[in-house]
Parts: structure tokens; C-alpha cells; sequence
């Protein structure tokens, strides 16, 4: 075979939509499940824009919504980290494009040269140096210790390829004349609604997920506003029971085609998942399958005509869509279909970085409500996807949510090339 030929066959495979899959053999075995995650999950940090990532960060945890409760304050944020939040942001940001321009390496002058420059966000070295000893940096040594510290445990053995790099917490390492970033992406992951994850969880504690999920439900919020441009009436989550104490989904969008069922979860990944064990993959399939049944029983509540729903009309199809935080690889495909249940409503799962990207280009289309329905419509053996309602247009729309928080933060935040 030719290399061209090769290239060909690839090609073939990549417009593929959904290969016709047998009903049994190696395809379904649980281990082609296993392996699919591994890759996946190891493959993931490489997949979306730094500008999406940066600016959701944003969004979430600087310019949230005030109505939610618990988040970090302003003052906080500094205290822990040693400078305010979206400093921090632009220090790691200029970190990373300096070592990608540095194959790797950031010396104490490189350092220097920056912070002389402006790029820190008018932050000194000796402010850089302390946050990158606090947050960024370990010794070689130290590095060695955790990967071995890992290795022995029970997950170890026989899955070193797999496990969590020690450098995802820590992306620099420190040595005689600055420090090292093998994998500079990792820099950038720190910086991400992920990554600040786990830096909020250590240092604001159990209640910080919650809050960042109640940010999360209002920013998803704002980008289905977006469709209003197209003739839909969007409906926030509606109380239902005695003295409200029930809850429909988290938004109700009426189009004269459909109506879309919405519901946000600020999922991630866990260790267990990451690594392709079947107790871990069935967990997180059972937090996506929580959202189908939600979806379900809000249908059934519109479908029973309740007094609180009576704006939602009854007499269109319904589908489903689940926003996550974080990517859920695969969960929609063959490969799950074993770990999840049945449900009344079609549904499809998107996270947030191909929800923002596919949003502001259907709300610009006259017939959005006709492609929702068919992209969310199983085509056996193709399950429903958000991303074909919009693929055969030509040209994206930028975001405008996204666009605006960028006009504002452009003079601290370093936009990249």
C-alpha cells in the first residue's frame, strides 16, 4: 500500500459519520470500550482552543453571574493564588507561549525579559517566581517520587502508559537556571475550567464544585439566549409541585419545530474513568443517564398539561440535550450503548467548548428548529449529535459572548496566534 493510498483510506474514515457497526465481534467487546476511553481521555487536553478555554474561565469564575452563591470572591482568589485571578490567568498563559517559543525552557532572564516587557500583567519576576514556586513548579526529584508513588499503587502495574502524569498538578520543572515544561499544553491546563477545578477544590473546598455548577447553568444559559435571533423562546427552569419544591430540567426552548429540553452538569472525568476501568466509565455513564431521565420527566410533565408547564406546548416532538462541563468522550456512540438505559426522549450529549463553537452559527440559520430536530433524531445506526445541525454550512459564526469577554480582557490577557 501507498502512502497516498493510506491517506486516502483515512480520509475515508474521518467523513465517515458513523461507521454501519456489526452487532457483535471485536467492536463491541468492553476492552475496545477500555482502550477508546484511555486514548480519548489521554488525546483530550490536545483537542480545543486555548481562546475558548481561557475565556470560559472567565465567564465561570470572574464574571459570573452574581446570583451564585458560594463562588470565590475577587479577594479570595488573590489570597491564594498571590495575585488577582485573571493576572494569574495571563501569567500562565505568557508562561506557556514563552516556553512553546523556548522549546521547553524558561530561565530566571527569560523571566526577567517578560515581566520588563508588560507580558506578566504589569507583575514584577520576583512576583512570577514565588507564584511559579507556589502553584507551577516542582523539583525533578520530587517528580520522580510521585510518578513512583503512583506506579505501586494497585492501579499501577501494567497501566503506567495510562495513568495521570504527575505534570498535569505541577508543569514545570525547576532546575539551576529557571525551569523546564516538557508538555507545555499542561501549563495552559492549569488555566482551564478544569484545571482551576482542582485548584478551587483544594483551596476553597467541598462546596466550590457546587458553586462552579451553579455558575456553569447560567452560563449555558446565556448561549441559548442566542437562539432567540431565530424565532425560539427560551425558558429558564420552571418550579412544579407543592410549594415549588420540584424542578423541571434546567431550560425549556420552544421552536415552532420542536421542543429542546436542556439540562447542565458540571461532570468531570474521574481517575477511574481516565484509565478505562468499567467500574469507573459505568459512573460517569450514570451521571449523563441522571440528565436523560430529568429530560424524561420533564417531557412527561408537559406531556401531562401540569398548570406550571401550560407555556410549553405539547403538540411538537421533544428532544433532549445534555451540556457538559467537561468532554464526555464517546458516551453517545456504540460503545455505550450497553451502559445506558432506555429513555422516551432522544437525546445527545455536547460539552461546552463544541456548544459554544456550534451555537452562535445556528442561531443564524431561518431553519434552526428543523435542524435541531433532525441533528438530534436517531438515524440508525447514527445517534443524535448537536454538531450536525450545523454541518454543512460554510463558515462558523464567531461567538459574540465570547468576543465581548475578550474586548474587555485584551489588555491583560495575551490573545494567541
Amino acid at each position: 500500500m501507498t502512502d497516498r493510498q493510506l491517506r486516502d483510506l483515512c480520509a475515508l474514515v474521518i467523513e465517515a459519520d458513523q461507521p454501519d457497526i456489526p452487532d457483535s465481534g471485536v467492536l463491541h467487546n468492553p476492552a475496545m470500550r477500555r482502550l477508546m476511553a484511555r486514548l480519548s481521555y489521554q488525546q483530550g487536553f490536545f483537542r480545543y482552543d486555548e481562546y475558548g478555554d481561557v475565556m470560559r474561565t472567565l465567564a465561570l469564575l470572574v464574571e459570573h453571574d452574581p446570583a451564585v452563591h458560594g463562588l470565590p470572591t475577587a479577594q479570595d482568589w488573590e489570597a491564594e493564588l498571590g495575585v488577582p485571578l485573571p493576572d494569574y490567568l495571563a501569567i500562565v498563559f505568557a508562561l506557556y507561549v514563552g516556553a512553546n517559543m523556548r522549546r521547553g525552557r524558561f530561565t530566571t532572564a527569560d523571566l526577567a525579559h517578560h515581566a520588563e516587557v508588560g507580558a506578566f500583567g504589569g507583575h514584577d519576576a520576583a512576583t512570577v517566581e514565588k507564584l511559579i514556586a507556589t502553584h507551577l513548579a516542582t523539583d525533578l526529584p520530587a517528580l520522580h517520587e510521585k510518578a513512583r508513588t503512583e506506579d505501586a499503587d494497585e492501579s499501577g502495574p501494567g497501566r503506567q502508559m495510562w495513568l495521570t502524569n504527575p505534570l498535569l498538578a505541577t508543569p514545570m520543572i525547576s532546575d539551576s537556571d529557571g525551569w523546564r515544561a516538557p508538555i507545555s499544553p499542561y501549563l495552559l491546563h492549569k488555566i482551564t475550567p478544569l484545571g482551576l477545578y482542582f485548584t478551587g477544590l483544594t483551596h476553597f473546598g467541598d462546596d466550590f464544585p457546587r458553586a462552579l455548577g451553579d455558575s456553569f447553568e447560567l452560563v449555558v444559559g446565556r448561549h441559548l439566549a442566542l437562539l432567540t435571533a431565530c424565532g425560539a423562546v427560551v425558558h429558564p427552569e420552571i418550579a412544579y409541585g407543592r410549594k415549588g419544591s420540584k424542578k423541571t430540567v434546567d431550560y425549556l426552548i420552544v421552536f415552532p419545530e420542536l421542543v429542546l429540553l436542556v439540562e447542565s452538569k458540571s461532570m468531570r472525568s474521574t481517575a477511574e474513568a481516565r484509565l478505562g476501568d468499567e467500574d469507573g466509565l459505568a459512573l460517569l455513564t450514570t451521571r449523563v443517564q441522571k440528565a436523560r431521565n430529568q429530560i424524561d420527566t420533564t417531557a412527561d410533565l408537559i406531556a401531562d398539561r401540569i398548570p406550571e408547564l401550560e407555556a410549553i406546548p405539547a403538540d411538537r416532538p421533544i428532544r433532549g440535550l445534555v451540556v457538559t462541563l467537561e468532554p464526555i468522550p464517546l458516551v453517545d456512540t456504540y460503545l455505550f450503548t450497553d451502559l445506558i438505559g432506555p429513555n422516551t426522549v432522544q437525546s445527545a450529549t455536547v460539552c461546552a467548548h463544541d456548544f459554544e463553537a456550534i451555537l452562535p452559527t445556528l442561531a443564524k440559520t431561518p431553519d434552526a428548529g428543523q435542524r435541531l430536530l433532525d441533528a438530534l433524531t436517531f438515524r440508525d445506526p447514527t445517534p443524535p449529535a448537536l454538531a450536525r445541525a450545523v454541518d454543512e454550512i460554510e463558515g462558523r459564526e464567531e461567538n459574540p459572548l465570547t468576543t465581548d469577554l475578550w474586548d474587555r480582557w485584551k489588555e491583560i490577557l495575551p490573545r494567541p496566534s
